[in-house]
């Protein structure tokens, strides 16, 4: 997981990058942007328990 920070109209937003593996095994690279706050950018990094 990693986490990245940068500047867009004067606000300050994250981003979060994972590799994770699908049902076949392989290995999957997910992003999301725009997120508000480092602590939801946190929470959405995490693997999701079952």
């Amino acid at each position: 997981m990693a986490i990245s920070t940068y500047i867009v109209n004067g606000n300050k937003e994250y981003e979060v990058f994972v590799k994770v593996r699908n049902t076949l095994g392989k290995q999957v690279a997910k992003r999301k942007r725009g997120i508000g706050s480092f602590r939801k950018a946190k929470e959405l990094g995490l693997p999701q328990k079952k």
